[in-house]
């Protein structure tokens, strides 16, 4: 009777199994994974097309696919079918992001609509049993980065799952969707508020990883990935470029940064002007512009020039005004923000829990130490329901002002003294509690601009920042040089050798070589190389005999020759480029003092020995080959 009773509760406990089939909550246990995303195991997968290439099934995320996401703003997702006579079952609905510092959001969970596994916030099920042709999701944005929204459609006799490959990023049930170029809190903010949050995002940013983001990319129409590895050393060191002049520029004090931010502008457009467009070429949306500042401007001099490239930039093509992050000058460091939206993202999030943590405390100290007041209490609610993310205080805080407030206080000191004596007790302890908080916002302004910057130029810091700076600038020139250098090349090898192309690219290698101040050798090797590499090649018949039969012997003897003498001339060219290096280092250092003129001359006359010693064995041994073929 035991093993009957059992039997029948373990039949009763599996039909029930069965029929909750998907819908079974997952264990309260946060170790337990969530449900998995795949189709269930003795299911079937059916293929999403209906006819003429149309879906089954599809999401629908309306605008927002375009247009981006608002961060905090509630919008709807909808999974529905093709034909208006075709039903679902089940649905599962899950999100990825893309960035490991940004969250999902947040899906609604509401009870009898919608079923949340435990501990699996970015996904969410179907709750209704009934069959439908549509269904509709809430999501709430997150504060940055990008998302990626997928489903799992159950077909109506739930016979037949339908999903996309994880491979799949834009399809009919996937659907990615970034946040817009300017949030709203940015539009809000003023130039001085832009110019601190640019320094901050810069901070401990990379040029490897900004180069390498897509949204860096699609806004200048490149692809990282299909370019050659030299122009990609020359991108990223494009980038390394920018962070650091802005950096520099972030180290002084404010009042400083905005002058020293517009210096790089003006820098910016006389390279433009001098130049064209730079390794990093402008975005699709500001570049029509660019090019016609350029006819119209580049021609001025002096702020003339400036002033011009600022004239309706805050216009678009088409005559309306547009924001302020959307300034149609390429050249304004504050566009640079737009290559930084996952640092502002994350900063913003920063931002709002300081926000909150402040109101709660204020709320706190209210409640205990004041008298319970409903009007003051109604009005900090207020301020924490806000939707809209508020900007950090310490935006809105002007440096420049407390300096100068204390510069004042300090030429003055003598009559405050004596005003302060005759203040009732009250206004002495409030007028310390205000100096005190102003010495802590002005620690580093405390000594005088002029001595700050005397006092800088002797600390390490200071020096090896000079350092980074002129290695930085020689890095990139040499990148430049090489990038110069073997497109000419290339451009030579591919439209004028059809033959031999070593002598040919070696002598336009020399031509090409002489219009270079500095770096001449590695220009002339970067030419040879590409040059070799791109041109035409023909193959030569060694056999200049009148019969038909091929000499084994002086084939034989003509490779061994040939191999011989180009082993040689590789060590020559290895232990060339090996000196090259050392002497071109050495020629872009021509300003340091320390090096000794006895030690360049010997130097000097060591390689013009090697490379008489050099021409003579290289003749030698032509002359030998000559003589074996």
């Amino acid at each position: 009777m035991f093993l009957v009773n059992t039997f029948f509760l373990l039949l009763v406990l599996g039909i029930q199994i069965q029929r909750k089939g998907i819908y079974a909550r997952p264990s309260s246990d946060i170790r337990r994974s969530c449900p998995s995303t795949g189709i269930p195991q003795g299911s079937q997968r059916g293929v999403n097309v209906r006819h003429d290439n149309k879906p089954v099934f599809k999401i629908d995320v309306g605008g927002i696919q375009k247009h981006g996401y608002e961060s905090g703003q509630q919008y709807e997702i909808n999974v529905l079918a093709q034909d208006p006579n075709t039903q679902f079952g089940d649905v599962l609905l899950w999100l990825q992001t893309e960035s490991d510092r940004c969250k999902v959001g947040k899906l609604g969970a509401t009870k009898g609509l919608y079923l949340q596994p435990e501990n699996c916030p970015h996904m969410v099920f179907k709750d209704t049993k009934p069959a439908a042709h549509k269904f509709t999701f809430k999501w709430t944005a997150p504060a940055c980065g990008c998302i990626l929204i997928r489903a799992r459609v159950e077909s109506a006799d739930k016979s037949v799952y339908f999903m996309e490959d994880e491979d799949v990023v834009n399809g009919y049930l996937t659907k990615r969707i970034c946040p817009q170029e300017g949030s709203v809190t940015l539009k809000q903010m003023s130039k001085q508020e832009k110019y601190k949050l640019l320094c901050e995002v810069t901070d401990g940013a990379t040029a490897d990883d900004v180069a390498r983001r897509t949204y860096v990319q699609t806004r200048r129409k490149v692809d990282f990935s299909k370019m050659p590895w030299i122009e990609q050393e020359a991108w990223i060191l494009a980038f390394d470029q920018r962070i650091f002049e802005v950096q520099q520029c972030c180290k002084m004090i404010p009042s400083e940064q905005e002058n020293c931010l517009s210096d790089v502008r003006r820098h910016r457009i006389d390279k433009f002007c001098a130049y064209g467009e730079s390794i990093v070429p402008f975005t699709d949306k500001r570049r029509d512009f660019m090019i016609k500042r350029q006819d119209e401007c580049c021609w001025r001099l002096g702020e003339g020039r400036y002033q011009c490239f600022s004239s309706g930039s805050m216009m678009d093509g088409t005559g309306r005004h547009v924001d302020a992050i959307e300034n149609m000058d390429e050249s304004d460091p504050i566009n640079d923000l737009e290559d930084f939206r996952t640092e502002i993202g994350y900063k913003l999030v920063q931002s709002k829990n300081d926000m909150d943590d402040d109101l709660q405390n204020n709320r706190m100290i209210l409640t205990k130490n004041e008298p319970k007041n409903d009007d003051n209490i109604h009005s900090i609610g207020k301020m924490a329901d806000k939707k809209e993310i508020p900007h950090d205080e310490s935006f809105s805080k002007n440096k420049t002002d407390d300096y100068n407030e204390l510069k004042d206080d300090e030429s003055n000191e003598n009559e405050n003294v004596d005003e302060s004596e005759n203040l009732p007790k009250e206004e002495k302890q409030t007028n310390n509690k205000h100096k005190n908080d102003l010495d802590e916002t002005t620690v580093k302004l405390v000594t005088s601009p002029s001595r700050q910057k005397k006092d800088d130029i002797t600390t390490s810091t200071s020096t090896f920042t000079t350092e980074t700076s002129k290695v930085l600038k020689r890095k990139f020139q040499r990148t430049k040089t090489k990038l110069e250098c073997c497109d000419l090349g290339k451009k030579y090898g591919i439209g004028n050798i059809h033959g031999d192309a070593w002598d040919m690219c070696e002598n336009e290698a020399h031509v090409t070589a002489k219009q270079f101040k500095a770096g001449k050798r590695r220009c002339k090797n970067f030419f040879m190389r590409c040059c070799i590499e791109h041109s035409k090649r023909t193959i030569v018949d060694v056999d200049d005999d009148s019969d038909d039969n091929e000499d084994d012997t002086e084939i034989d003897e003509l490779d061994e020759s040939k191999q011989i003498v180009n082993e040689n001339e590789n060590n020559e060219k290895a232990i060339t480029n090996d000196n090259d290096e050392k002497v071109t280092d050495d020629e872009g250092d021509e300003d340091n003092d320390d090096i000794d003129d006895n030690s360049r001359r010997r130097r000097k006359n060591k390689n013009n020995r090697k490379r008489r010693r050099r021409n003579k064995n290289k003749k030698s041994r032509s002359e030998k080959s000559r003589k074996r073929i």
